[in-house]
């Protein structure tokens, strides 16, 4: 089923990082879109939250009627004024510099979303949680 390939999640570098995953996704949930787009916005999103989340911590992963909900623990050098760049290509926060990758994967689900009908947003919310919402049009 659609649900199981998305929460087969990138076990082994979470794991790495003691990281846990929370699906809270219905089994009743649905949507019509295509498949493999659909995919690659889950595996970004949740190779961002697995890189940048702290060890040690818990992602989130929400469903509603039009929206999946990406949640984590952001770095405590996060900014609110940083969320707004995270859809730019190739931007890192300073503290993201070390990490390997070349800030192309939040920017790569903002255009998928936005081929599939949707939208991406980011915010920090208190105290500190990282959330990305992909809206499906």
């Amino acid at each position: 089923s659609s649900t199981a390939t998305l929460c087969t999640a990138p076990a082994e570098p979470a794991a790495r990082r003691n990281l846990s995953i929370n699906w809270d996704i219905p089994p009743s949930a649905a949507m019509t879109t295509d498949p493999e787009l659909l995919r690659l916005v889950v595996q970004n999103a949740l190779d961002n939250a697995i890189t940048y989340a702290p060890a040690n911590t818990v992602i989130t992963v929400q469903w509603d009627r039009r929206s999946l909900h990406f949640t984590n623990p952001a770095p405590p050098e996060l900014t609110a004024e940083q969320t707004t760049h995270v859809f730019d290509r190739f931007w890192r926060a300073d503290h993201a510099r070390q990490s390997g990758h070349v800030g192309l994967g939040l920017p790569l689900c903002q255009k998928l979303m936005q081929s599939l009908g949707g939208q991406a947003a980011a915010t920090l919310d208190p105290p500190c949680l990282f959330h990305l919402a992909l809206t499906f049009g």
